[in-house]
């Protein structure tokens, strides 16, 4: 029975410790650094797709979807930090002007760095050519493509998402629910040095039946609910 005892307490202390531990990175620095930050920018989003679809879908086809869906989870995320860091919780926390979605977007164009192109770029070079202070960077790995972009705004490939829904449901047993893995990355990285003041990392299982808004909301709020910094 004592060794039962002393067996309970230390799994309830690793339990404690677990519940405690913080699901994110900050760098001993990041709030020297931070202090001095006024704006940031949200990056469009890289996606990385590591299904199987069709061989006769048109590659520029599937370009376009990847790139509406980097849109996609840019502005959740950029709505979403701007929701969830304006809390009590996040008093203590640098305050800092975000460069708006459309903002940045242009400003990349203008510098004949498109949205596909700003995935390869150094994030402190485009933290220069936007002209703040730090970015935040994300990739999302995914194995297929959401369903209904639509619900963005973005009416891009409706016909090939139904054709690609429909072709992977063929190949998936009827009796799995389970059909994607969502993998996110998400780091601050600073502009004078290209050093990552802060990263988080959120894994979502989802299925056929969700709406894509929900499974991006979910996959970017809960990235935003760490976020270091809050709005101005």
């Amino acid at each position: 029975m004592k060794n039962l005892g002393i067996s309970t307490l230390i799994i309830a202390c690793l339990c404690l410790l677990g519940a405690c531990s913080k699901p994110y990175y900050m760098s001993d620095n990041f709030r020297k650094k931070a202090k001095k930050h006024e704006s940031v920018a949200v990056l469009p989003v890289k996606m990385v797709f590591t299904g199987k679809f069709p061989d006769d879908v048109d590659p520029k086809a599937i370009a376009q979807l990847e790139e509406a869906e980097s849109k996609a989870f840019q502005r959740s995320l950029f709505d979403q930090i701007l929701t969830n860091t304006a809390s009590k919780r996040k008093r203590n926390s640098p305050k800092v002007k975000f460069l708006s979605i459309s903002k940045t977007n242009d400003l990349l164009a203008q510098n004949n760095i498109s949205i596909r192109d700003s995935w390869k770029a150094d994030p402190e070079k485009l933290a220069a050519v936007l002209g703040v202070d730090a970015v935040v960077s994300t990739s999302v790995e995914k194995k297929r493509y959401l369903s209904d972009m639509a619900s963005f705004g973005i009416d891009i490939g409706k016909k090939l998402l139904t054709l690609l829904d429909l072709r992977s449901i063929l190949y998936m047993p009827t009796d799995i629910e389970k059909t994607n893995d969502i993998y996110a990355t998400c780091s601050v990285v600073n502009r004078t040095d290209g050093n990552v003041l802060w990263t988080m990392e959120n894994k979502k299982d989802t299925d056929w039946q969700r709406p894509s808004a929900e499974v991006v909301r979910d996959i970017t709020g809960g990235l935003a609910k760490y976020f270091p910094y809050k709005p101005k």
